[in-house]
């Protein structure tokens, strides 16, 4: 569930509940009601989970991939968002970025080919 998805993100962190709601402007109790699913964060609140905390947004809501993630996969998660990808096509993107250089630009001129048709 998210509020245990949550609670592993902040003890995975070494943060109290008052530390990890500070960046988040929240208050422990806040924090407290979220982990012990007596609340469900706002989608802004989720969000800001996932920029402040660089965790990832299907993982937080859905319990897909892994927790934390890097800067290229923090801003394909925000593309996600802003562009209501599903976790399939997320996982495409990713995999395109992880892709080694010369595989990523063989792709690239695969796409340009079909564009060009």
């Amino acid at each position: 569930m998210l509020g245990q998805r949550v609670k592993e993100i902040r003890k995975g962190l070494g943060l109290t509940m008052k530390k990890f709601a500070e960046p988040l402007g929240l208050s422990e109790s806040a924090i407290s009601h979220i982990e012990n699913e007596s609340a469900n964060p706002s989608e802004s609140t989720k969000k800001l989970i996932c920029s402040v905390y660089g965790v990832d947004y299907f993982w937080l809501t859905e319990g897909k991939g892994k927790p934390f993630i890097n800067a290229t996969q923090l801003l394909l998660e925000q593309l996600a968002i802003e562009n209501h990808w599903d976790s399939e096509t997320l996982d495409i993107m990713k995999k395109l970025y992880e892709l080694p250089p010369e595989q990523f630009e063989l792709v690239l001129g695969m796409i340009k080919n079909m564009k060009d048709e």
